[in-house]
C-alpha cells in the first residue's frame, strides 16, 4: 500500500501471501512525484532506491543488516 503523509492510503495492489512486499513497490511508485519515499526494511534494496533517486526523492529507508 502506498500512503500520503497523513496516512491515507494513495493505491493499494493485492499479492499472495508468500509474495515479497518489495516485488510491487515500482508499481506503486510508477508515476509518483514526492520529496521523499519512507519504508521499512523490507525495501532496503540498490534497485528501489536507484528508483526512488530516479523520481527526484530520497529514499528513507532502513538498511537491511543482510
Amino acid at each position: 500500500m502506498l500512503a500520503d503523509t497523513l496516512g491515507r492510503p494513495l493505491r493499494v495492489i493485492l499479492t499472495a501471501g508468500q509474495t515479497a512486499d518489495i516485488t510491487t513497490a515500482p508499481a506503486l511508485l510508477d508515476g509518483l512525484r514526492a520529496d521523499a519515499v519512507l519504508a521499512d526494511k523490507a525495501y532496503d534494496s540498490n534497485a528501489l532506491r536507484a528508483i526512488i533517486a530516479a523520481m527526484g526523492a530520497t529514499a528513507v529507508i532502513p538498511s537491511n543488516r543482510t
